[in-house]
Protein backbone atom coordinates (compact mmCIF):
# COMPACT_ATOMS: atom_id res chain seq x y z
CA UNK A 1 0.00 0.00 0.00
CA UNK A 2 1.33 3.35 -1.23
CA UNK A 3 2.25 6.09 1.59
CA UNK A 4 0.19 8.58 1.64
CA UNK A 5 0.19 12.43 2.35
CA UNK A 6 -1.84 12.02 5.81
CA UNK A 7 0.55 8.95 6.89
CA UNK A 8 3.60 11.41 6.22
CA UNK A 9 1.17 14.21 8.61
CA UNK A 10 0.53 11.88 11.04
CA UNK A 11 4.88 10.33 11.74
CA UNK A 12 5.45 13.98 11.46
CA UNK A 13 3.11 15.61 14.12
CA UNK A 14 1.74 18.48 11.50
CA UNK A 15 -1.68 18.76 9.82
CA UNK A 16 -2.04 17.29 6.39
CA UNK A 17 -1.85 21.12 5.31
CA UNK A 18 1.45 21.88 6.61
CA UNK A 19 2.68 18.94 4.49
CA UNK A 20 1.08 19.88 1.61
CA UNK A 21 2.38 23.50 2.06
CA UNK A 22 6.06 22.10 2.01
CA UNK A 23 5.58 19.78 -1.27
CA UNK A 24 4.48 22.99 -2.78
CA UNK A 25 7.52 25.17 -1.05
CA UNK A 26 5.11 27.74 0.37
CA UNK A 27 6.97 30.50 2.25
CA UNK A 28 5.36 30.28 5.73
CA UNK A 29 6.72 27.49 6.81
CA UNK A 30 9.70 27.32 9.01
CA UNK A 31 12.96 25.66 8.05
CA UNK A 32 12.88 22.99 10.76
CA UNK A 33 9.45 22.20 9.77
CA UNK A 34 10.24 21.75 6.22
CA UNK A 35 13.24 20.15 7.10
CA UNK A 36 11.76 16.93 9.36
CA UNK A 37 8.72 16.36 6.82
CA UNK A 38 10.78 16.34 4.03
CA UNK A 39 13.13 13.55 5.59
CA UNK A 40 10.02 11.83 7.03
CA UNK A 41 8.89 11.42 3.08
CA UNK A 42 12.46 10.28 2.19
CA UNK A 43 12.63 7.91 4.98
CA UNK A 44 8.29 6.66 4.08
CA UNK A 45 9.29 6.34 0.23
CA UNK A 46 6.02 9.14 -0.66
CA UNK A 47 6.31 10.14 -4.00
CA UNK A 48 4.01 13.37 -4.77
CA UNK A 49 1.15 13.35 -7.38
CA UNK A 50 2.61 15.25 -9.73
CA UNK A 51 -0.54 15.26 -11.35
CA UNK A 52 -2.42 16.28 -8.88
CA UNK A 53 -0.40 19.18 -7.83
CA UNK A 54 -0.01 20.92 -11.32
CA UNK A 55 -3.90 20.92 -10.96
CA UNK A 56 -4.14 22.75 -8.29
CA UNK A 57 -1.42 25.27 -9.00
CA UNK A 58 -2.49 25.39 -12.68
CA UNK A 59 1.20 24.56 -14.16
CA UNK A 60 2.00 21.24 -15.67
CA UNK A 61 5.86 22.67 -14.91
CA UNK A 62 6.12 20.93 -18.72
CA UNK A 63 7.71 23.05 -21.62
CA UNK A 64 6.75 21.64 -25.11
CA UNK A 65 8.77 21.06 -27.89
CA UNK A 66 7.77 21.03 -31.28
CA UNK A 67 10.00 20.06 -33.86
CA UNK A 68 9.58 20.90 -37.59
CA UNK A 69 10.58 17.03 -38.43
CA UNK A 70 7.85 16.10 -40.77
CA UNK A 71 8.65 12.05 -41.34
CA UNK A 72 10.22 9.37 -39.40
CA UNK A 73 13.41 9.90 -41.85
CA UNK A 74 13.42 13.82 -40.57
CA UNK A 75 13.02 13.36 -37.54
CA UNK A 76 15.50 10.49 -36.49
CA UNK A 77 18.19 12.97 -38.49
CA UNK A 78 17.16 16.18 -36.43
CA UNK A 79 18.25 14.14 -33.14
CA UNK A 80 21.11 12.62 -35.03
CA UNK A 81 22.56 15.87 -35.95
CA UNK A 82 24.86 17.82 -33.22
CA UNK A 83 23.52 21.11 -33.42
CA UNK A 84 19.80 20.04 -32.88
CA UNK A 85 21.13 17.94 -29.91
CA UNK A 86 23.38 20.77 -28.26
CA UNK A 87 20.12 23.11 -28.79
CA UNK A 88 18.07 20.68 -26.90
CA UNK A 89 20.64 20.46 -24.52
CA UNK A 90 20.25 23.82 -23.74
CA UNK A 91 16.73 23.25 -23.35
CA UNK A 92 17.18 20.89 -21.13
CA UNK A 93 19.40 21.91 -18.75
CA UNK A 94 17.85 25.15 -18.25
CA UNK A 95 14.18 23.73 -17.87
CA UNK A 96 15.37 20.99 -15.35
CA UNK A 97 17.28 23.83 -13.38
CA UNK A 98 14.19 25.82 -12.69
CA UNK A 99 12.23 22.76 -12.16
CA UNK A 100 10.36 22.07 -15.45
CA UNK A 101 10.39 18.64 -17.42
CA UNK A 102 10.33 18.95 -21.85
CA UNK A 103 8.13 17.14 -23.91
CA UNK A 104 9.40 16.54 -27.50
CA UNK A 105 6.99 16.08 -30.00
CA UNK A 106 7.37 15.93 -34.06
CA UNK A 107 5.00 17.76 -36.87
CA UNK A 108 3.10 15.82 -39.45
CA UNK A 109 1.20 17.06 -42.38
CA UNK A 110 -0.55 20.34 -41.64
CA UNK A 111 -4.25 18.66 -40.11
CA UNK A 112 -2.38 16.69 -37.53
CA UNK A 113 0.17 19.98 -36.96
CA UNK A 114 -3.14 22.17 -35.94
CA UNK A 115 -4.50 19.22 -33.73
CA UNK A 116 -0.93 18.73 -31.87
CA UNK A 117 -0.40 22.80 -31.47
CA UNK A 118 -4.06 22.32 -30.02
CA UNK A 119 -3.23 19.71 -27.72
CA UNK A 120 0.25 21.27 -26.33
CA UNK A 121 -1.94 24.56 -25.79
CA UNK A 122 -4.88 23.61 -23.96
CA UNK A 123 -5.88 21.64 -21.50
CA UNK A 124 -2.86 22.37 -18.83
CA UNK A 125 -0.81 19.83 -20.72
CA UNK A 126 2.22 22.21 -21.36
CA UNK A 127 2.78 25.77 -19.70
CA UNK A 128 4.71 26.85 -22.54
CA UNK A 129 6.17 25.81 -26.70
CA UNK A 130 9.39 26.59 -27.88
CA UNK A 131 9.11 25.70 -31.71
CA UNK A 132 12.20 24.44 -33.41
CA UNK A 133 12.54 25.68 -36.09
CA UNK A 134 10.33 28.00 -38.25
CA UNK A 135 9.92 27.50 -41.87
CA UNK A 136 9.27 30.44 -44.89
CA UNK A 137 5.44 31.22 -44.46
CA UNK A 138 4.86 29.00 -41.51
CA UNK A 139 1.41 27.99 -40.52
CA UNK A 140 2.34 26.56 -37.44
CA UNK A 141 3.30 29.81 -36.13
CA UNK A 142 -0.48 31.32 -36.81
CA UNK A 143 -1.18 28.23 -35.12
CA UNK A 144 0.23 28.47 -32.19
CA UNK A 145 -1.14 32.67 -32.50
CA UNK A 146 -4.76 31.07 -31.94
CA UNK A 147 -3.90 29.96 -28.43
CA UNK A 148 -2.86 31.86 -24.85
CA UNK A 149 0.02 29.58 -24.07
CA UNK A 150 3.08 31.28 -24.67
CA UNK A 151 5.73 30.59 -27.04
CA UNK A 152 9.20 31.06 -28.39
CA UNK A 153 10.73 29.78 -32.00
CA UNK A 154 14.25 28.76 -32.42
CA UNK A 155 14.84 30.80 -35.73
CA UNK A 156 13.86 33.70 -36.66
CA UNK A 157 10.56 33.68 -38.55
CA UNK A 158 11.10 34.89 -42.42
CA UNK A 159 7.97 36.14 -42.72
CA UNK A 160 5.94 38.68 -40.30
CA UNK A 161 7.79 38.16 -36.87
CA UNK A 162 5.86 40.90 -35.17
CA UNK A 163 4.00 39.84 -31.58
CA UNK A 164 6.33 36.70 -32.03
CA UNK A 165 9.22 36.04 -29.06
CA UNK A 166 12.14 34.58 -31.24
CA UNK A 167 15.92 33.07 -30.15
CA UNK A 168 18.65 33.00 -33.35
CA UNK A 169 21.96 34.44 -34.69
CA UNK A 170 22.65 36.66 -36.92
CA UNK A 171 23.02 34.56 -40.11
CA UNK A 172 23.31 37.00 -42.84
CA UNK A 173 26.31 38.64 -40.52
CA UNK A 174 27.80 34.78 -39.52
CA UNK A 175 27.71 34.41 -43.58
CA UNK A 176 29.05 37.61 -44.76
CA UNK A 177 31.99 37.53 -42.25
CA UNK A 178 32.73 33.53 -43.12
CA UNK A 179 32.60 34.63 -46.95
CA UNK A 180 34.63 38.26 -46.93
CA UNK A 181 37.19 35.65 -44.30
CA UNK A 182 37.68 33.60 -47.99
CA UNK A 183 37.88 36.55 -50.20
CA UNK A 184 40.61 38.03 -48.10
CA UNK A 185 42.93 34.60 -48.54
CA UNK A 186 42.63 35.23 -52.14
CA UNK A 187 40.02 33.24 -53.43
CA UNK A 188 37.61 34.28 -56.40
CA UNK A 189 35.24 31.85 -57.11
CA UNK A 190 33.19 31.01 -54.14
CA UNK A 191 30.53 28.48 -54.31
CA UNK A 192 27.71 28.51 -51.55
CA UNK A 193 26.37 24.87 -50.93
CA UNK A 194 23.40 23.77 -49.59
CA UNK A 195 20.94 27.05 -49.74
CA UNK A 196 17.63 26.24 -49.60
CA UNK A 197 14.30 28.40 -50.46
CA UNK A 198 12.59 27.10 -47.39
CA UNK A 199 14.06 28.10 -43.90
CA UNK A 200 14.81 31.74 -43.61
CA UNK A 201 18.23 30.68 -41.53
CA UNK A 202 18.99 29.67 -45.34
CA UNK A 203 17.53 32.52 -46.89
CA UNK A 204 19.90 35.00 -44.65
CA UNK A 205 23.05 33.35 -45.38
CA UNK A 206 22.35 33.45 -48.70
CA UNK A 207 22.22 37.18 -48.91
CA UNK A 208 25.05 37.35 -46.71
CA UNK A 209 27.04 35.52 -48.81
CA UNK A 210 26.06 38.13 -51.85
CA UNK A 211 26.62 40.69 -49.93
CA UNK A 212 29.77 39.89 -49.27
CA UNK A 213 30.81 39.39 -52.74
CA UNK A 214 28.95 42.52 -53.86
CA UNK A 215 30.67 44.35 -51.41
CA UNK A 216 34.67 43.61 -52.40
CA UNK A 217 33.63 43.59 -56.34
CA UNK A 218 33.09 39.68 -56.62
CA UNK A 219 30.05 38.79 -59.48
CA UNK A 220 27.41 37.29 -57.78
CA UNK A 221 27.04 34.22 -60.38
CA UNK A 222 23.41 32.39 -59.06
CA UNK A 223 24.96 29.26 -60.80
CA UNK A 224 27.70 28.96 -57.72
CA UNK A 225 24.44 29.11 -55.04
CA UNK A 226 23.77 25.17 -55.11
CA UNK A 227 21.09 23.69 -53.32
CA UNK A 228 20.64 20.98 -51.14
CA UNK A 229 19.70 19.42 -47.67
CA UNK A 230 22.20 19.87 -44.81
CA UNK A 231 23.49 16.49 -43.95
CA UNK A 232 26.52 14.80 -45.10
CA UNK A 233 25.75 12.14 -47.93
CA UNK A 234 24.23 14.68 -49.51
CA UNK A 235 27.61 17.20 -49.67
CA UNK A 236 29.30 13.70 -50.92
CA UNK A 237 27.30 13.94 -53.61
CA UNK A 238 26.65 17.95 -54.10
CA UNK A 239 30.30 17.38 -54.35
CA UNK A 240 30.78 15.26 -57.15
CA UNK A 241 27.74 17.18 -59.11
CA UNK A 242 29.84 20.70 -58.69
CA UNK A 243 33.21 18.80 -60.26
CA UNK A 244 31.07 17.57 -63.11
CA UNK A 245 29.46 20.84 -63.98
CA UNK A 246 32.65 22.75 -64.73
CA UNK A 247 32.44 25.33 -61.87
CA UNK A 248 36.02 24.69 -60.40
CA UNK A 249 35.27 26.73 -57.45
CA UNK A 250 38.59 27.69 -55.26
CA UNK A 251 36.25 27.56 -52.43
CA UNK A 252 32.83 26.79 -50.95
CA UNK A 253 31.01 28.09 -48.20
CA UNK A 254 28.85 25.24 -46.90
CA UNK A 255 25.52 25.82 -44.88
CA UNK A 256 27.10 23.92 -42.40
CA UNK A 257 29.58 21.56 -40.75
CA UNK A 258 27.91 18.12 -41.96
CA UNK A 259 27.44 18.97 -45.07
CA UNK A 260 31.27 20.42 -45.28
CA UNK A 261 32.43 16.60 -43.85
CA UNK A 262 30.63 15.03 -47.03
CA UNK A 263 32.22 17.43 -49.40
CA UNK A 264 35.62 17.21 -48.11
CA UNK A 265 35.66 13.65 -48.26
CA UNK A 266 34.69 13.42 -51.92
CA UNK A 267 37.13 16.50 -52.34
CA UNK A 268 39.68 14.27 -51.05
CA UNK A 269 38.39 10.88 -53.02
CA UNK A 270 38.94 12.95 -55.95
CA UNK A 271 42.61 13.67 -54.87
CA UNK A 272 41.71 17.75 -54.01
CA UNK A 273 44.01 19.16 -51.72
CA UNK A 274 42.06 21.21 -48.89
CA UNK A 275 43.03 24.20 -48.82
CA UNK A 276 44.61 24.43 -51.95
CA UNK A 277 43.05 23.86 -54.50
CA UNK A 278 39.92 24.09 -52.75
CA UNK A 279 38.87 26.11 -49.41
CA UNK A 280 35.94 24.83 -47.51
CA UNK A 281 34.54 26.87 -44.72
CA UNK A 282 30.68 26.74 -42.89
CA UNK A 283 28.65 26.77 -39.53
CA UNK A 284 27.58 25.61 -36.29
CA UNK A 285 30.95 24.12 -35.27
CA UNK A 286 29.96 20.74 -34.11
CA UNK A 287 32.61 18.86 -32.14
CA UNK A 288 33.81 16.79 -35.06
CA UNK A 289 35.22 19.60 -36.93
CA UNK A 290 38.44 20.28 -34.48
CA UNK A 291 39.50 16.38 -35.22
CA UNK A 292 38.70 16.07 -39.32
CA UNK A 293 41.64 16.53 -41.40
CA UNK A 294 42.54 18.86 -42.38
CA UNK A 295 39.99 20.94 -39.44
CA UNK A 296 37.20 22.71 -40.52
CA UNK A 297 37.50 26.99 -40.42
CA UNK A 298 33.74 27.37 -39.06
CA UNK A 299 31.44 29.31 -37.28
CA UNK A 300 30.64 28.69 -33.61
CA UNK A 301 26.94 29.44 -33.34
CA UNK A 302 26.58 28.91 -29.78
CA UNK A 303 23.60 26.20 -30.11
CA UNK A 304 23.74 24.77 -26.47
CA UNK A 305 22.97 28.49 -25.74
CA UNK A 306 20.42 29.04 -28.36
CA UNK A 307 18.91 26.75 -26.20
CA UNK A 308 19.42 27.98 -22.98
CA UNK A 309 17.96 31.88 -24.32
CA UNK A 310 14.71 30.37 -25.81
CA UNK A 311 14.18 28.40 -22.24
CA UNK A 312 14.67 31.18 -20.63
CA UNK A 313 12.94 33.49 -22.60
CA UNK A 314 9.75 31.17 -22.12
CA UNK A 315 10.06 30.74 -19.04
CA UNK A 316 10.17 34.87 -18.52
CA UNK A 317 6.84 34.78 -20.21
CA UNK A 318 5.19 31.61 -17.96
CA UNK A 319 6.30 32.60 -14.63
CA UNK A 320 6.70 36.64 -15.21
CA UNK A 321 3.48 36.93 -17.27
CA UNK A 322 5.84 39.34 -19.45
CA UNK A 323 3.88 41.92 -21.65
CA UNK A 324 5.05 42.67 -25.25
CA UNK A 325 7.60 40.64 -27.13
CA UNK A 326 11.31 40.28 -27.31
CA UNK A 327 14.03 38.74 -30.03
CA UNK A 328 17.16 37.55 -29.11
CA UNK A 329 20.73 37.45 -30.94
CA UNK A 330 22.84 34.72 -29.70
CA UNK A 331 26.33 35.94 -30.76
CA UNK A 332 28.64 33.50 -33.15
CA UNK A 333 32.06 33.50 -34.00
CA UNK A 334 34.31 32.10 -36.45
CA UNK A 335 36.89 29.45 -35.57
CA UNK A 336 39.42 29.32 -37.82
CA UNK A 337 41.42 26.03 -38.80
CA UNK A 338 43.56 24.25 -41.64
CA UNK A 339 41.21 24.51 -44.48
CA UNK A 340 41.30 27.79 -45.53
Amino acid sequence: MSTTLADIAKRANVSASTVSRVISNHPDISEDTRNNVLKIMEEMKYQPNIIARSLARNSSKTIGVVLASRTEGALYKTFKHPLSMDIIGGLSVTAYRRGYNLLISSLGNMEEDEKKIRELSVGGVTDGIVYYFSRVNDPVIENLKKYKTPFVVLGKPSSDSDGINWVDNDNFKCAYQITELLIKAGRKKIVFAGASPNFGISIDKVEGYKKALADYGHPVNEEYIIAGKFITENGYNMMQKIIESGIEPDAIVAQDDMLAFGMMTKMQELGYKIPEDIAIASFDNVQTSEYFRPGLTTVDMNAFDLGVKACELLLSCIENKKAGYSNIIVPSKIIERESI
